[in-house]
């Protein structure tokens, strides 16, 4: 064998030895992916689509034009709730996405793209979608999908021993394979989705155990930052009782204790936060007013900007004490700090309007009122004929009573009420309409109503949690008794007789 021959001979050998050992730790190099630790979808803010969608028309099909679909598929995912057909746009545009990056061959615009197919089919029930997404991944990739699988079981409403079974099924191949692949920061993320699934059970020890053994293994490795941060997830997922309020409050403050040895002040900072609240929950409204001055204090020192929920936390204590100069100042400046959550910063509003009330500043309250209202109409919002009873109230306080009947009948006509809660809200606002312009019999009829009502309010008030006002209680009791007091007329029924003039009796 000539000289040549003998060189092209090893040379097809090393060929195949290397192709051995390719084929061997290829699923391996697969796996060793960079994948985020997040479970979450993009928020891509208040970027309008018709803007993306122009972009798109002027790219080409190149790794620029994923991102531009995986962007809109973002943002339509987080105006779902807005708009029922937006989700399908959402699966739409990410399956688009995932066609070109494999075409592209860009890893990932695929990761990414096939994160949000899973996590779309898993919003829309379809598990079996998902799980034909999981097949395709590896590595990091498929332990948070995997994760997406497990959790849809475990906050589903309602859970009991049944409906949560399948999660563990998906959370412990997600443990094993984060282990098999040395992923230590998905492992603890895996262990962590796990206590969820004990606590989503009320098992609150087998959830503890779990994530002690995560707070152990950071401890022993000296990942004091992953400590501090586990040791705050510890405290958000413990049930708040009087039992555990102590126990909260410790493990709260071992978290601040050591993201003050990392010096991460500004997570320090936002842990301290969750103990002044607690505080305010369980001890006094004055030592979370204290520890929220802190947490400002504290995140100035570094020059860091307190966020939305800060300034929104501390202004809701003062509108609770009733010092409303202040409470207007950090509602203000909560308002002018970017916050990605639309429905707290609805709700900021909400309280601004409140607060602009109590100054009997009722043009601007009503302003506030009004611009929430509309954005309520075109949701179909559950907090439509709570902001209508407040309208009505403004309105009638400024002058404007005559056209509220006419607006109240408007409403009742287009967006007609469906729970015993807002049946009872349009009541008390037909009932203060109507007396506000005189029409006497009409708005008794209206306030009886309101309080036939009551009782079925009152059960429901037990059932559901998104009921967050209500004129149910003294309320209407002394809406009415209100009423025939300036009518110098009491009603014959005792029972109704005597609720109401408790009620008055507690407001005076």
């Amino acid at each position: 064998m000539n000289f040549d021959a003998k060189w092209l001979y090893v040379t097809k050998i090393n060929l195949a030895i290397c192709m051995a050992i390719f084929l061997i730790y290829f699923p391996k190099l697969t796996q060793a992916q960079n994948t985020p630790v997040s479970m979450a979808v993009k928020n891509e803010g208040d970027i309008p689509v018709s803007q993306v969608l122009f972009k798109i028309g002027q790219s080409k099909a190149d790794s620029n034009r994923v991102n531009l679909y995986l962007e809109l598929s973002h943002l339509y995912w987080h105006q779902k709730e807005s708009k029922t057909h937006y989700i399908d746009s959402c699966l739409i545009f990410a399956k688009t996405a995932r066609d070109l990056s494999y075409k592209l061959n860009f890893l990932n615009g695929i990761n990414e793209s096939q994160f949000l197919v899973c996590r779309i089919s898993v919003e829309l029930n379809q598990i079996g979608s998902a799980m034909q997404v999981v097949k395709t991944v590896s590595g990091e990739e498929k332990v948070r999908l995997l994760l997406i699988l497990g959790e849809h079981y475990i906050f589903q409403p309602n859970t009991d021993s049944i409906t949560i079974k399948p999660a563990k099924t998906y959370l412990l191949q997600a443990i094993n394979l984060s282990q098999a692949i040395n992923s230590k920061r998905w492992l603890y993320q895996s262990q962590l989705t796990f206590a969820k699934f004990y606590f989503a059970q009320a098992d609150l020890e087998s959830g503890k155990k779990v994530m002690m053994e995560i707070i152990k293994a950071c401890d022993q490795s000296k990942d004091y930052e992953n400590e501090a941060h586990f040791w705050s997830e510890l405290g958000h997922y413990i049930p708040e009782t009087n039992k555990t309020f102590n126990d909260i409050i410790r493990i709260n403050y071992n978290a601040v204790h050591f993201y003050l040895k990392t010096k991460n002040i500004k997570e320090a900072a936002y842990v301290f936060r969750d103990i002044a609240t607690l505080n305010g929950d369980w001890v006094s409204i004055d030592t979370c007013e204290k520890q929220m001055l802190q947490v400002i204090a504290m995140l100035n020192s570094i020059q860091v900007t307190p966020s939305y929920a800060t300034y929104f936390i501390l202004a809701n204590v003062y509108e609770n004490k009733g010092q409303y100069d202040l409470a207007l100042k950090y509602m203000l400046k909560a308002l002018s700090v970017p916050e990605s959550n639309k429905k707290l910063r609805l709700r900021g509003k909400r309280i601004l309007g409140d607060i602009y009330f109590d100054l009997k500043m009722y043009k601007k309250s009503l302003s506030v009122y009004q611009e929430l209202f509309d954005a309520a109409k075109e949701q179909k919002s559950l907090s439509l004929y709570i902001l209508c009873y407040t309208l009505v109230k403004n309105n009638i306080l400024i002058g404007n009573s005559a056209p509220m009947p006419q607006f109240l009948k408007q409403i009742l006509r287009n967006y007609p009420p469906v729970t015993a809660n807002d049946k009872q809200l349009l009541a008390a606002s037909f009932g203060d309409a109507y007396n506000s312009v005189a029409d006497y019999p009409k708005a008794e009829q209206y306030y009886l109503k309101m309080i036939r009502l009551e009782k079925k309010v009152e059960s429901d008030q037990g059932k559901d949690f998104a009921m967050r006002f209500t004129v149910s209680g003294s309320s209407a009791y002394f809406s009415i008794g209100e009423f025939y007091v300036n009518r110098k007329r009491f009603p014959k029924q005792n029972l109704i007789f005597l609720k109401l003039w408790l009620s008055l009796l507690i407001r005076a």
